[in-house]
């Protein structure tokens, strides 16, 4: 699964867009609550509907846990999914770049992922998947609480959408925290992507849960205006930032190339920082011949392929320690950018 092998739309300052549908099933319980003969049944009407219809199944509980680690950091499981001890079932449909997976603490999860700004294409694949499943299964909805879920928190839509946003001068000016909380004012979130405090790569989530009175629709317009806002703010922001610093913007993205292509060992929060410096470049530079050789997929695919269990998981599960990690990790982004 790679929704990191394409550009997509503005790529620049928006790396993914994503829509996840969670629904459970009428007048059964939720799945921890589940006996072993209804998950049993759940997962037969599941598994015919889904294979016959261009879905790969994978079987979650019989792969190695830092597969499964891997698959949440690029975004298609969550880790209520990842760390539950129930059985699960878990299924890919490749060329949409959509995954649908049974078990954790809802019956139901799906998600669709796309590169760059795509909020419409991303609810439109995911809807089609979630109209599939609704054709053969009943899901729980109340007139007042709307799809019900695990979590009264929860309940509404059913549906979230999200995107990950570079948002570098915004962090600079300081005004990414009254964007925070103008977000909030309009029902959304923006947090940064990493746990970090530096957020090494200026890269946030904005994510947004509509109420289960809105139509989708109007609701996946009023995340792109959001976002459209956002990045417009951004742009206009790197403009006054970043005018009169273009040479050292430029100098800045060869070095952190050069770093890229020969270091021997790198952590995730590095190779993100290394990441942003070119990324910046890209989006400030008038003359784009002045600019090391590497684009938008190869940064994401960074994003995508280069945190812990990803890099672990490509190695075969040999990595032992965390140096040994960060080795695997320089000689995977070296191969990358060569």
């Amino acid at each position: 699964m790679s929704w990191f092998e394409n550009e997509g739309k503005h790529p620049i300052h928006t790396a993914l867009t994503q829509t996840r549908y969670i629904r459970n099933i009428h007048g059964i319980p939720f799945w921890d609550k589940c006996d072993p003969k209804t998950r049993e049944s759940i997962f037969s009407k599941a598994d015919s509907i889904l294979t016959q219809n261009g879905f790969r199944k994978e079987p979650a509980d019989a792969i190695d846990p830092i597969y499964l680690g891997a698959l949440a950091e690029k975004g298609f499981i969550d880790n209520d999914f990842l760390d539950s001890p129930n059985p699960r079932a878990l299924y890919f449909n490749e060329p949409c770049s959509l995954a649908v997976s049974l078990g954790g603490k809802e019956h139901v999860t799906i998600r669709s992922l796309i590169s760059g700004k795509a909020s419409a294409d991303s609810r439109n694949i995911a809807s089609g998947a979630e109209e599939l499943l609704d054709g053969n299964f009943e899901f729980a909805y109340s007139e007042n609480l709307g799809y019900l879920a695990s979590r009264p928190s929860a309940c509404g839509s059913g549906a979230e959408f999200s995107a990950i946003l570079y948002l570098p001068s915004l962090r600079l000016d300081g005004t990414v925290e009254l964007w925070r909380k103008e977000c909030r004012l309009s029902g959304a979130e923006l947090s940064p992507m990493t746990a970090s405090h530096e957020n090494p790569g200026d890269l946030y989530v904005l994510s947004y849960s509509p109420s289960h009175r809105s139509d989708e629709g109007e609701a996946v317009m009023r995340f792109d205006a959001l976002q459209d806002k956002l990045i417009k703010e951004e742009r206009t922001s790197e403009g006054i930032i970043f005018a009169k610093r273009s040479k050292l913007i430029i100098d800045a993205a060869w070095r952190a190339f050069g770093i890229l292509l020969y270091a021997k060992k790198l952590s995730f929060g590095e190779s993100l920082a290394l990441s942003s410096d070119i990324r910046l470049a890209l989006a400030v530079a008038k003359d784009q011949a002045d600019l090391p050789p590497v684009g938008i997929v190869q940064l994401n695919t960074i994003l995508g392929e280069g945190a812990d269990c990803s890099v672990i998981a490509s190695s075969g599960g040999q990595c032992a320690s965390l140096e040994e990690c960060e080795e695997l990790r320089a000689g995977f982004v070296s191969k990358l950018f060569s």
